[in-house]
């Protein structure tokens, strides 16, 4: 068995849908219970990327032990491919409980664009620095060197080729997808490996074979829930919102109070989604109270799509936005989860429960299929 552990629910389900590809049977889950019977890979939400750091690293230790007892065959640490969070400490964590003296970390991901150059991190073409990842809510990224990012001095940042250390935490660089591929080939037991998509892939691609697989049916009812701050999401939410009635904002008093949702409010959700079967639910930020955290935002977000999906029995619940996606889960008390099938990198489909559940990060595109569901 394949062990993964992932700082957010996206990143988990990306490295499920991968594996996917792969024709691998993956079971994931968030919380303390790690079931995996018979999976060939089981992937683990921390969801440590949204907690204090203290609350994380405690959090990470658990995991690991618990990883460790299973003695899986070999295991991943999914990070974020821009390195948010606390990607360092938390290498540093596993590499004491796993008994590992180095780790190899390849966050980028040239196939979307994200590459790591002369220590520097650039996202199509620019330095990360100048695009929007540098107003990012919770972990802004304001310096492009590597080192800066990882907030780590000791780090080593090594070109394609260059040769191995025997300890310490390395960062590889990589510009090309061929790059990605040479770095995995040179993988040896006993490495912590971590990193974004493009580095699992290549791995799997070192010891499995692609399947054919099979396209997607939507549910007939479709709730699209869209709690990330990336720009081009916000805009094309909004962009929905001018051209139909689909998109339902959660009102300021329901951030302000997060348990006592608007009788009001979920009355007319209730109603739109009996009448057309589809919705959109989402943030207005000229209506969000000026001291609103990220966390207000996701336990308001989370109290109002619970209490919109305990009135109805099954349908397809699209989720961007990884922090939100692990509240809602939180308030429904899923922490088990199928994966049945990939949309696209970074988008995938599971069951849990009655519901067919995706997500995706805020930075991936949204899935052609779901803007047709809102098309005018």
């Amino acid at each position: 068995m394949i062990a993964v552990v992932a700082d957010d629910f996206t990143g988990a389900a990306e490295l499920a849908g991968i594996c996917l590809r792969y024709g691998l049977k993956v079971h994931l889950c968030t919380g303390n219970e790690l079931l995996h019977a018979d999976a060939d890979v089981l992937i683990v939400s921390s969801d440590s990327r949204s907690m204090q750091h203290d609350d994380a690293m405690q959090v990470t230790r658990e995991l690991w032990q618990k990883i460790k007892a299973m003695q899986p065959a070999w295991v991943y640490k999914k990070t974020d491919s821009v390195l948010r969070g606390y990607v360092y400490d938390e290498l540093k964590v596993q590499m004491e409980v796993m008994q590992q003296s180095l780790a190899f970390l390849l966050p980028a991901n040239p196939s979307l664009g994200r590459i790591i150059q002369q220590q520097q991190y650039y996202v199509q073409g620019e330095l990360i620095s100048s695009t929007a990842f540098a107003n990012d809510p919770e972990f802004p990224i304001t310096n492009a060197s590597i080192t800066a990012m990882l907030r780590a001095k000791d780090v080593q940042v090594l070109a394609p080729g260059a040769a191995l250390p025997d300890s310490g935490v390395v960062v590889g660089e990589a510009a090309a997808d061929d790059e990605v591929h040479a770095w995995a080939l040179r993988m040896q037991p006993g490495i912590a490996l971590a990193g974004a998509g493009d580095f699992f892939t290549a791995l799997l691609d070192a010891k499995f074979k692609l399947k054919t697989t099979a396209p997607i049916t939507l549910h007939p009812r479709v709730l699209y829930v869209c709690g990330t701050a990336y720009a081009p999401s916000v805009a094309y939410v909004q962009q929905v919102h001018k051209q139909c009635t689909d998109v339902f904002f959660i009102p300021a008093s329901i951030v302000a109070r997060p348990h006592e949702i608007s009788y009001d409010w979920l009355r007319q959700v209730h109603l739109h989604l009996k009448h057309t079967q589809k919705a959109i639910i989402g943030f207005n930020a000229a209506d969000l109270p000026q001291q609103a955290t990220a966390l207000d935002l996701r336990l308001a977000m989370a109290s109002a799509v619970s209490a919109i999906l305990k009135q109805w029995p099954q349908g397809e619940l699209f989720i961007e936005g990884g922090s939100t996606a692990a509240a809602i889960f939180n308030a429904m008390q899923w922490q088990q989860f199928h994966p049945v099938s990939e949309w696209e990198r970074g988008a995938v489909r599971m069951q849990a429960g009655n519901w067919y559940v995706s997500v995706k990060p805020g930075s991936y595109a949204l899935p052609t299929e779901i803007q047709q569901v809102f098309a005018p």
